[in-house]
């Protein structure tokens, strides 16, 4: 797989999920995968880490406690104004209705739990495209 991990200025990835555990893994799949990795463990630590660190991609669970994932996706992209950050949708129950709802909150890219590598490595690849390619 040709993951091309740049660590001069590496993708910034928030991970967002009340399961602590998964969240690490992904976290530290990630950084293996040569991004810098953020974890936070409810809708609400997501958006103030997002607002901090303004990522490049930020991998929401929908359903997290108090702040879910829905209202996640619509801080980074209305009130955040955090356009250019990719929000992916990751989710134990996606279903025809739930992924229409979740492209219409903000969200990006919808994915099911469990998430397949390919995937990410996709996500990331397009996304170091994205930087790479010149401004205008």
């Amino acid at each position: 797989m040709g993951v091309h991990a740049s660590h001069d200025d590496p993708l910034r990835v928030v991970v967002a999920d009340d399961n602590e555990d998964a969240a690490q893994m992904l976290a530290e799949l990630l950084e293996l995968l040569g991004c810098s990795a953020f974890t936070a463990p409810n809708g609400a630590a997501a958006i103030e880490l997002v607002a901090r660190q303004r990522p490049h991609i930020a991998i929401l669970d929908l359903d997290m406690p108090s702040v879910d994932g829905f209202q996640v996706v619509q801080a980074i992209k209305q009130r955040l104004r955090a356009h250019d950050c990719l929000c992916v949708c990751l989710s134990g129950k996606v279903f025809p209705h739930v992924e229409r709802q979740a492209k219409e909150a903000g969200f990006d890219v919808v994915w099911a739990k469990p998430m397949r590598a390919e995937q990410l490595i996709d996500v990331l690849e397009s996304r170091r495209r994205k930087r790479r390619a010149p401004a205008g």
